[in-house]
């Protein structure tokens, strides 16, 4: 086997691949014989249908969510209809790719074999199952763009790449499209301004906040000529305020509770141990210090995230996984 990989050092990616893209199918195998397991699954469906028959969302349709992470269904829904069986292959799919996300962002930030090892642990104990991580709900959707965000931010900070740093602007551009919450990423954009040794950060500063706004202005200008910009205001802004979290602080300890307790040994506890474990490790070894502001600031924003929507559901925690994943992955490194 080593001769026919030292003639062929392509073969040990392949297979490397081929593992890791079996470990994403397998994780949906235990469900294929249920339909949509979430109502965030089935209520996204219906709009991108009724979108697609010429309703405008807001002022026809009622969400709560921000629209923009509807977009990949409608356009799938544009060329046929998703069914349960579909969304499941939809499902692994999109846990291949944030596999293939993992590989590039902790290769750039360690190495190639650290980089493996975060696309493996992605499709095996990145699902997450206990937080509904196969429930292709909103969060689990917009996790491809939030992993590619942070490898860009990355590369932009290593590399000290203004282009990385403009394709984080536009990626947040779309998640803030998609979800409320995302604003609390904002300030992972500011740090590659920070590089010291980069004199060009100013040149492309307009560059950055001309890709960041670009998509809610497009949404902005969409809603206003569609008579719907008021009703969306009232429906993911002042709804969610005032009336859908309203007593949200008194049902943390019973929700808390019930995920890290009363759930009893599940693969979440043990991700967050090894979580905490990489974060130790990664704060006293590593020297860049943008890059720890970084996965501190994701941390932190994916905190916020989950305890500002209402109640702490198990699927906003999904957000800790990019950090978290990188975590645990770069342990051997250091």
């Amino acid at each position: 086997m080593n001769t026919v990989t030292a003639r062929n050092p392509v073969l040990p990616g392949i297979l490397g691949w081929l593992l890791i893209f079996s470990c994403s199918v397998a994780g949906v195998i235990p469900f294929l014989n249920q339909g949509y397991m979430s109502v965030d699954v089935g209520e996204t469906i219906y709009h991108a249908r009724e979108i697609a028959s010429g309703r405008v969302l807001y002022r026809d349709i009622f969400t709560h969510h921000f629209g923009g992470h509807i977009l990949p269904y409608l356009t799938i829904e544009l060329f046929c209809d998703i069914t349960p069986e579909l969304l499941w292959c939809i499902t692994a799919l999109v846990n291949f790719i944030n596999a293939i996300l993992f590989f590039f962002w902790v290769s750039t930030t360690a190495n190639r074999k650290t980089g493996w090892l975060a696309a493996l642990a992605t499709s095996t104990m990145g699902w997450l199952w206990h937080w509904e991580g196969m429930m292709a709900n909103v969060q689990f959707m917009l996790m491809p763009f939030l992993i590619f965000f942070n490898l860009c931010i990355s590369r932009a900070i290593i590399y000290r790449s203004g282009h990385y740093w403009v394709a984080a602007a536009a990626c947040l551009g779309y998640l803030l499209i998609s979800d409320q919450r995302s604003v609390f990423f904002l300030p992972l954009l500011c740090l590659p301004f920070f590089r010291r040794d980069w004199g060009s950060a100013r040149n492309y500063l307009i560059k950055v906040l001309f890709a960041l706004f670009t998509l809610p202005l497009a949404a902005c200008i969409y809603l206003y000529a569609n008579d719907a910009l008021r009703d969306a205001f009232n429906a993911t802004i002042l709804f969610p305020v005032y009336y859908r979290n309203h007593g949200a602080l008194t049902s943390y300890p019973n929700t808390l509770y019930q995920l890290f307790i009363e759930s009893g040994i599940q693969a979440e506890p043990i991700f967050i141990a090894l979580a905490l474990c990489g974060f130790i490790v990664f704060i006293s070894k590593e020297k860049r210090k943008l890059l720890v502001l970084q996965i501190v600031l994701g941390l932190f924003g994916a905190v916020l995230y989950a305890a500002t929507g209402g109640r702490v559901f198990p699927h906003y925690l999904l957000f800790l996984m990019p950090p978290m994943i990188f975590l645990i992955a770069s342990i051997p490194y250091y």
